[in-house]
């Protein structure tokens, strides 16, 4: 089981589905960077939420580039062929691919979604 306190931990995409994904890794005391191409002020109001929670935004073009968390949160829609995730899965990190995946790695057996 994976202990997420105090671990870096990367969210691919600020997306509806990583919302609560985000606060889950929140209140397990993860380190977490969201990563989306849309600026912050276009990501809506849960993403600025978790920005005044201490949550680092990396937003823009370049987004991918310098991809350094131990752990990965890959959602459905980014594929893992794409050069930079690829590279970073290959040497580096743990992919997770969903909030189910997060929950069976942590000893938390039931999380209930509430808003941010």
């Amino acid at each position: 089981m994976t202990d997420f306190h105090n671990r870096s931990v990367c969210l691919l995409g600020a997306g509806v589905s990583n919302m609560p994904l985000a606060k889950f890794l929140l209140n397990l005391g993860a380190g977490l960077t969201i990563r989306d191409k849309k600026p912050l002020d276009q990501l809506g109001e849960k993403a600025l939420a978790l920005a005044e929670r201490g949550v680092r935004f990396v937003t823009g073009d370049d987004y991918l580039l310098d991809i350094r968390e131990e752990i990965i949160f890959r959602s459905p829609g980014f594929r893992p062929d794409l050069p930079e995730i690829a590279e970073r899965i290959r040497y580096f990190s743990n992919v997770i691919e969903s909030l189910s995946g997060a929950v069976r790695k942590t000893r938390v057996t039931r999380v209930v979604p509430r808003d941010l």
